[in-house]
């Protein structure tokens, strides 16, 4: 009697420990956006995703923003779709299509992700903007300028908190970055106004504000549906990058190796060493030199930014941040006496 009444507690708990992880969010990241659809009368093809914990429900006042970064029409909201009381698909997506554009033609969205349709006449990607998770403590909607006094921070009295985003941004020297604060950033690789066309996170890095969990592209001339990126591409475009509308995103991340020598001042080998990477989470690995110097790390994931640091009794040795975009076989470290 007592065996049974542990395993009907033990699967009581199990129950509503499922049921917690079903209703709690892990994360609310950008997950793709298309800006710039090849149609130059029509962006029925825009589309925003949002990732999250697949048959979780989103927060209240959570919020999707498009907001203006031009000079000008500082931190006003092209768009702002409350995502509150959501829940993610099975694929673990929130599609947001913007219905005032009509169908986009000929496109697949698939099933696995939750669609939301919302109305609103004005478009994502007019020059400069910033793209934006948030959360806040008063309703936002479109049209709302935001940043009244034109500082590039939000207005203390909409309560707006970053959850997840980065930029594009014409004109880097004049034009504001909203959310920089706590890490947002501008990816464009281009300053002119034709800004990439479209955006996506690569598949497995969840990390908000990584600048490289991000690639980007323009897009095919054709058709209008098209998912094929096409060259400006950013410096960590993969291999079969994609657009993936509703589903999950395309490549897989990667792995890639990163080695090099470690020496002395004198440029002589240095033994033994002890080697660290760090990833963006704080996450470390060690490796040792060999009797040449000679260190390497396998499997690193690309996509993300990591520290490499030289821990010596006798040298010093000053720390490297890299993005990783493919193997890195010259990441070499010279010791200070």
């Amino acid at each position: 009697m007592m065996k049974r009444l542990k395993a009907l507690l033990f699967i009581g708990y199990m129950a509503a420990l499922f049921a917690g992880h079903q209703t709690t969010v892990s994360a609310q990241l950008l997950n793709e956006i298309e800006i710039d659809p090849p149609s130059i009368s029509n962006d029925a093809c825009q589309y925003v995703e949002v990732l999250g914990t697949a048959g979780s429900t989103v927060p209240a006042n959570t919020y999707f923003l498009s907001v203006n970064s031009d000079a000008g029409n500082f931190g006003f909201a092209n768009q702002a779709v409350n995502l509150g009381g959501r829940s993610y698909g099975t694929n673990g997506i929130i599609l947001l299509i913007n219905t005032s554009f009509g169908d986009c033609p000929n496109r697949n969205y698939g099933t696995g992700a939750t669609r939301v349709d919302y109305f609103n006449p004005l478009r994502i990607g007019s020059g400069s903007e910033t793209y934006l998770i948030v959360t806040s403590t008063v309703p936002l909607s479109s049209g709302q300028d935001l940043d009244v006094n034109n500082d590039g921070n939000f207005d203390a009295g909409f309560g707006i908190t970053v959850l997840d985003g980065f930029a594009l941004i014409v004109n880097p020297e004049e034009e504001w970055v909203y959310g920089s604060s706590v890490g947002v950033t501008n990816i464009s690789n281009v300053t002119t106004l034709d800004q990439p066309d479209a955006v996506t996170r690569f598949p497995g890095n969840t990390s908000p504000f990584l600048p490289g969990a991000f690639y980007l592209g323009e897009l095919a001339a054709s058709p209008d549906e098209t998912t094929v990126y096409a060259a400006p591409f950013s410096a960590n475009f993969p291999n079969g990058g994609a657009l993936t509308p509703g589903q999950p995103n395309s490549p897989s991340v990667s792995n890639a190796s990163i080695g090099g020598r470690v020496t002395t001042p004198s440029l002589a080998a240095l033994r033994n060493a002890l080697v660290i990477l760090t990833d963006a989470q704080g996450n470390r690995r060690t490796a040792t030199t060999s009797s040449f110097g000679i260190y390497s790390f396998s499997n690193v994931a690309t996509g993300g930014t990591y520290v490499i640091s030289i821990s010596s009794k006798r040298y010093r040795f000053a720390a490297r941040t890299l993005t990783v975009t493919g193997d890195l076989t010259d990441i070499d470290f010279v010791g200070l006496e």
